[in-house]
């Protein structure tokens, strides 16, 4: 009687993990569709709010109304995204200089142009489908572990965030955190082949895209498994490396150099490797300096800023978050800092997809929650209004 009871439970459990699994899968169309509502808001806002920098500062509103996003780094990408990477000599002074981004964007402009025809146009496809998919995937690895209200919490956090409006911007963030996102969840549910795919695309869109290693190597290890399926695991998520190896095989046919966009960072940029606490000293040391360039001190307080968000988070994710979470965090936080021309960290902190976790967590009651997410909205509106205006915001 006792081993038919038991029986009847283990049978009850799987019905029960069954009926779980199917409800989440029918819970996807409806989560799709909600962050699409969501993304389309927060897209139309962003617009408002620039057509109506665009009027105050005196510029062409409607013929602007796309060529505002057209904003620093997006140039490059739209360039490549045209005609390719381009060595020297060119009719064009930037174009050599456009090895040093990553190719993975422009390629996914360029095919999407080839049905819009507009390449700022299909640049803000790419990014808003691929926002889409980066809260699609926040929303689901966090719900492996909490509720759905803490999912949704993460998501709100993310796009609230002071510099989120670079996820609707032709830019790499929506891109690269999507393709993050998607390696991370593919490996915690058991899709290798979809971890390293993903992790390529992740790698062929940013340097940092090599911050995955660590996480998805404990991610193989942390399951007891045989040595023949583990192989098979560490096979599939060494495809993630496929996109840096392509970007080097590029800078190799275009320059002769497989490293080549090291030493454009370098000379171009003056951008180099250097200790992850050297930009936050010499950003602090200029700040007390009181220098006159408003820019730079513009770019010092943000960093300084990011900091100060950024790493109490990832040390209260120390014992809160799971260990493949926790190692992205740190890594990407780290190679980040170690750049010598970090004029963008606000931005940057955007595929830090754990502080979005942890915020979650720590925002469980609505007095927290709402002021925080308030006060990134309005943050992000005042951004965005010097971005559209072509003031320089990260």
């Amino acid at each position: 009687m006792k081993t038919m009871e038991a029986g009847e439970i283990r049978r009850t459990d799987v019905d029960d993990q069954r009926s779980a699994q199917r409800a989440r899968l029918r819970s996807a169309p409806s989560l799709f569709w909600r962050l699409v509502l969501l993304c389309i808001g927060i897209r139309v806002g962003l617009e408002v709010i620039g057509l109506l920098s665009l009027d105050f500062h005196g510029q062409p509103v409607w013929t602007h109304a796309l060529d505002m996003w057209k904003r620093w780094d997006a140039q490059g990408y739209l360039r490549i995204a045209d005609r390719g990477y381009v060595g020297a000599p060119s009719p064009n002074a930037d174009d050599p200089f456009d090895i040093a981004l990553f190719p993975l964007f422009p390629l996914a402009v360029h095919v999407v142009s080839l049905a819009v025809q507009n390449l700022v146009l299909s640049a803000l496809v790419v990014s808003f489908a691929a926002s889409v998919g980066a809260g699609y995937f926040l929303f689901r690895l966090v719900a492996l572990d909490a509720d759905e209200a803490a999912a949704w919490r993460a998501v709100f956090l993310l796009f609230s965030f002071p510099t989120a409006y670079f996820l609707a911007a032709p830019f790499t963030e929506a891109l690269f955190l999507f393709a993050v996102l998607a390696s991370v969840y593919a490996a915690r549910t058991g899709r290798w082949a979809g971890s390293g795919v993903a992790g390529a695309l992740a790698t062929g869109t940013r340097m940092t895209g090599i911050a995955l290693a660590p996480a998805l190597l404990v991610e193989v290890f942390a399951r007891r498994t045989g040595v023949r399926d583990r192989v098979r695991r560490l096979a599939w998520i060494s495809v993630a490396g496929c996109g840096l190896l392509i970007y080097l095989a590029i800078n190799y046919f275009v320059h002769g150099d497989p490293l080549w966009f090291i030493e454009v960072q370098r000379t171009h940029w003056s951008n180099q490797l250097v200790p992850p606490w050297e930009p936050v000293r010499g950003a602090i040391v200029s700040l007390l300096a009181g220098g006159n360039d408003d820019m730079m001190t513009f770019i010092f307080r943000g960093r300084v800023a990011g900091v100060l968000v950024a790493l109490p988070l990832l040390v209260l994710a120390v014992g809160r978050l799971r260990l493949p979470d926790l190692l992205y965090g740190w890594a990407s936080f780290v190679l980040i800092l170690s750049s010598s021309w970090l004029i963008s960290l606000p931005r940057y902190l955007l595929v830090l997809y754990p502080l979005f976790i942890v915020g979650s967590r720590l925002g469980r009651s609505p007095r927290v929650l709402i002021p925080f997410i308030l006060a990134g909205v309005a943050l992000q509106g005042w951004l965005m209004w010097l971005y559209a205006g072509g003031d320089w915001t990260f």
